[in-house]
């Protein structure tokens, strides 16, 4: 029978992972089948679920899908020829599991801090979800200065996170205090709005793809560590009107623009 070595898992997700072969012998008989079994079991054979190899290289990889996230399988290559098959060493992974802050699912990127999975009010990542004026935490029919809740009514009379003295009360706050934070507020827990900073360092060290999502225009956001979210380009509303939905997103930090002089 054949001789066989089984490789690493590799390009593990929440449901699938890549497991390689290497077939180092043919036992002197042409290779008839060979791939990858696998099971939540040790010791799986080709009893357990395969995936069969659609090469007949000496390497060769299999892709398994439809797995269990947060599981352990056990895999192992295989080969057989007309004496029958052989099996390779057995190896372990474990799929990734969701992750969670108060109730909300959140991604590590192997950045400085985590990011949300999808936007507050949203159902899944391409949804939209809630609109909000910069500061204030529940969404509304009609967005302008005349309803916003940091002025009286015009964008020269703010009343707060102002540091220009032509532009009302100045108080000289940079950051959104939590109380002020939609993210905080509707989500709890340790959620915020991400600074200035930290959306730089999303857009400086994260691979961007404009792409189509369940049908959504948006950008996936491709971590250092290789995990990934999804920006869905969901425009804004000026007084009642969305604009730009499907063509750009515009996404807030909790950083007050730096002063200008």
């Amino acid at each position: 029978t054949p001789s066989v070595i089984t490789r690493e898992a590799t390009d593990i997700t929440l449901n699938s992972a890549t497991v390689a072969g290497i077939i180092e012998t043919d036992g002197g008989h042409p290779i008839l089948e060979q791939g990858i079994c696998y099971s939540t079991s040790t010791n799986p054979t080709i009893e357990h679920l395969i995936v069969k190899s659609g090469s007949k290289l000496e390497t060769y990889s299999c892709s398994l899908v439809d797995l269990q996230e947060g599981t352990t399988y056990y895999a192992r290559a295989y080969a057989t020829n007309k004496l029958g098959t052989a099996y390779g060493n057995e190896i372990q992974f474990t799929t990734k599991a969701r992750t969670y802050e108060n109730g909300h699912e959140y991604i590590d990127l192997g950045l400085s801090v985590k990011w949300a999975s999808m936007n507050i009010g949203a159902s899944s990542p391409e949804e939209s979800g809630d609109y909000f004026a910069w500061g204030e935490t529940t969404p509304k029919s009609f967005y302008s200065w005349s309803t916003y809740k940091y002025c009286n009514g015009t964008y020269d009379s703010l009343t707060k996170y102002n540091h220009n003295e032509n532009m009302g009360v100045v108080d000289n706050k940079m950051e959104l205090e939590l109380s002020d934070d939609a993210a905080n507020v509707n989500w709890g827990g340790a959620w915020r709005m991400p600074t200035e900073a930290e959306q730089d360092e999303l857009r400086n060290n994260c691979t961007w793809t404009w792409t189509t999502q369940n049908g959504v225009n948006g950008y996936k956001v491709v971590g250092p560590n290789g995990n990934s979210i999804f920006l869905p380009a969901a425009g804004y509303i000026f007084e009642g009107t969305l604009y730009h939905a499907g063509s750009y997103g515009y996404y807030c930090s909790s950083s007050l623009d730096a002063p200008r002089y």
